[in-house]
């Protein structure tokens, strides 16, 4: 009862009236598409272990339709429809009752930590689990305070860095690499630029004050970051490698059924824009020998669970 009178006040108070009607029609849009699904995730939707991989490069919040028109490596695109419409229910949806033990997974996104760490029922059993930090990135620093010193984010750089070292230790297993851009918050230009005008959350509490066309510009900046150093990841990579995106995001388009203008990407809100996500083949030569073994005893994770809350909050996230 505390919450559920606490988190409205908190809207009030930080994002004033408008932005808490704003964000009480879109929990009822949410309500709305939750009626025509079963269980906790989009019943629609297609586990990314039920397709054919050996990479899985994963864009955090990454639109089909911006990155068809971005996107500029050669290979086949076709259409992904996604288990969940936020990282939590992706993760929660794929990995829920699986043995992944040929998979090793190094993500910028703290979910798959949090939810090993704290559920009851549901654990990412892959064979090692690499929650990646700006550690191994020495730009880092002013990189962050040029954009919002507030906010916390991975920058893809330490990804790759991260990737590029689990490639080398493990060459018989699956590597999935999730990369936080295009996830607010905007590092381009764009973003530099308008950084107080643009929500870095959008968690109900933040407004935009800048121009559609402008947050669509600083969203399209990041996404050519991140496919930038997909391009220098590539490479590196054996077998089969695939683009994908745990889910989408919203840019201001409006609401069913009430048509309020709604961003980000909140959990169980299968609308089009959020659970359908590009599924990017690129070319290959040969494929990877796939060996399950058990989990490694030597797991590069340094992050504590509070650094993972912390980090995730700071993102919007409620914990």
């Amino acid at each position: 009862m505390h919450r559920i009178i606490h988190r409205p006040l908190e809207i009030l108070r930080e994002g004033g009236p408008r932005a808490l009607f704003r964000k009480s029609c879109s929990k009822l849009n949410r309500q709305f598409y939750r009626n025509f699904t079963t269980g906790h995730f989009n019943s629609s939707g297609t586990s990314v272990f039920e397709r054919d991989w050996d990479n899985l490069l994963i864009l955090d919040a990454c639109r089909y339709d911006i990155f068809e028109e971005v996107n500029s490596f050669r290979g086949d695109l076709e259409t992904h429809c996604s288990l969940g419409s936020s990282s939590r229910e992706f993760v929660r949806a794929n990995f829920a009752d699986r043995t992944l033990h040929d998979v090793v997974v190094v993500s910028a996104n703290g979910w798959y930590k949090k939810i090993s760490d704290t559920s009851g029922k549901i654990n990412v059993d892959v064979h090692d689990l690499i929650v990646v930090d700006n550690k191994s990135v020495e730009s880092h620093k002013s990189d962050i305070d040029t954009v919002r010193p507030d906010r916390e984010w991975i920058l893809p750089e330490a990804v790759t860095n991260e990737a590029c070292d689990a490639i080398e230790r493990y060459p018989n297993k699956r590597i999935i690499v999730h990369y936080h851009q295009p996830h607010t918050p905007y590092i381009g230009p764009t973003g530099k630029e308008y950084a107080g005008e643009l929500p870095q959350k959008f968690d109900g509490k933040e407004e935009l004050r800048t121009s559609h066309e402008i947050l669509r510009r600083a969203y399209r900046e990041n996404l050519e970051i991140v496919l930038e150093e997909v391009g220098g990841l590539y490479p590196e990579l054996t077998g089969k490698t695939v683009i994908s995106a745990d889910h989408g995001d919203l840019l201001g388009e409006r609401g069913f059924p009430i048509p309020v203008r709604e961003y980000g990407h909140p959990s169980q809100a299968y609308r089009e824009e959020l659970v359908r996500v590009p599924w990017f083949n690129l070319p290959f030569d040969e494929r990877k020998e796939i060996i399950a073994e058990s989990p490694s005893d030597n797991r590069k994770n340094d992050l504590s669970i509070d650094e993972v809350n912390e980090r995730l909050k700071k993102l919007g996230y409620k914990i």
